[in-house]
């Protein structure tokens, strides 16, 4: 009990600003976090409070929220109760919760405030068995971050360190009470299998098996805060913000594990959501033995990597060309794509062309003279923004 409060204490001292929130499902672990917060009287000066996210997944989920807020009525701690509809179909049950549930805590935080979890260790060695049988990279292997935004504010876990022992312990000691859901340990799921399937036998064979998991997971973690600051530097010298580009050379200067990383990196920080590393360094070894004529490029979800000249551009595809689809463009007008299409706008340098000849997965050209190989049937040089503006993405050109 002492472990768990001296822990707490700790990561108040460390973190003195900003208001707090406790994540509270009504399981053992944040029923636990939120008592012994409770008897914080600094924590209760920062304006404490709970946060309850209803999945509606459970006959007896809104049973679940009241004994939620009974039990905060019992603390004297405001709580906010949230219903969220699940997508269950795109990703699965426990991915769309998950989802779900941090989407709807990032909409109610407040600036600065954070949002405290309780997970414990034996989450975080879950955690990594997961990673490892996806074939997860070094920031998945790393573990559940102790620290991130969400939303305004930010979200931490301080009892990462801490096995659930420790946790079990406290709520004896204080007499708590708390829900048990059924899906937490239903070997249906995977996170329920590992839980209630593989992680007691690699207990039962190597009793430290959990600390180990958890010691791995915190090297990986360092090995990955050291390879983000290298990557944000080399990005402060390789990255063009408009039209979103990377230096070519400077890129390819780099060491070749270093370079799909940092591609991945800055699709983060584009808001985009990104193909594989093995695909990244596929395109990247394209570029590098491509001739000056060749665009090596890489499609996917209406995203694409281009190269052009010296740059990597990203594109947002406009849309999709019907592969037989052709036209005659008379220059004096606005040329009309099928399926909403997005061509150059009224003004645009274009009456010094000859005739162009519009068809997917051939040439197309740029009013200021750029030209790009289109090498997929997506219309692929022009992109609309806010509705009126075309941007070419090889050379840059904005046309309003």
């Amino acid at each position: 009990m002492h472990e768990l409060r001296n822990t707490l204490a700790t990561w108040l001292a460390a973190h003195p600003e900003g208001r707090l929130a406790v994540a509270l499902s009504g399981g053992m672990d944040s029923m636990v976090l939120l008592h012994a917060l409770g008897r914080c009287s600094e924590a209760r000066g920062r304006g404490l409070r709970a946060l309850h996210v209803d999945h509606g997944l459970h006959g007896d989920s809104r049973r679940w929220a009241r004994y939620c807020r009974s039990f905060t009525d019992s603390l004297k701690v405001p709580i906010r109760v949230m219903r969220v509809a699940v997508d269950v179909r795109s990703e699965g049950v426990e991915a769309g919760a998950r989802h779900a549930r941090y989407a709807a805590l990032a909409r109610v935080l407040v600036r600065g405030e954070w949002l405290l979890t309780a997970q414990h260790a034996e989450d975080q060695a879950e955690t990594l068995l997961l990673k490892l049988m996806r074939g997860a990279d070094l920031a998945g292997l790393a573990g559940m971050h102790r620290e991130r935004a969400l939303g305004r504010g930010r979200l931490a876990r301080p009892l990462l360190n801490l096995p659930r022992a420790a946790l079990h312990a406290y709520a004896l000691e204080q007499g708590l009470s708390w829900i048990l859901d059924p899906s937490n340990s239903d070997p249906r799921y995977e996170r329920g299998y590992l839980r209630s399937e593989i992680l007691p036998r690699l207990k039962d064979r190597w009793p430290a098996a959990v600390a180990a998991l958890c010691r791995s997971a915190s090297y990986l973690h360092m090995e990955r805060t050291r390879l983000d600051t290298e990557i944000s530097s080399a990005l402060v010298t390789c990255a063009i913000e408009q039209p979103p580009a990377l230096n070519l050379t400077r890129l390819l200067a780099l060491s070749e594990p270093l370079r799909p990383r940092l591609l991945l990196a800055w699709l983060g920080r584009l808001g985009w959501t990104a193909p594989t590393l093995g695909q990244l360094g596929e395109l990247l070894d394209q570029i590098a033995h491509a001739s000056p004529q060749r665009h090596p490029s890489l499609h996917w979800s209406g995203r694409s990597l281009r190269r052009h000249g010296d740059r990597l551009y990203a594109v947002a595809d406009a849309c999709g060309l019907p592969v037989d689809w052709s036209t005659r463009w008379d220059l004096r007008r606005p040329l009309i794509l099928p399926r909403r299409c997005v061509s150059p706008a009224r003004g645009c340098r274009a009456a010094s062309f000859r005739r162009a000849h519009a068809r997917a997965a051939n040439e197309s050209v740029c009013p200021d003279g750029c030209k790009a190989a289109a090498s997929s049937t997506r219309c692929s040089r022009w992109a609309c923004r806010r509705g009126s503006a075309v941007a070419c993405h090889f050379c840059g050109t904005v046309r309003i």
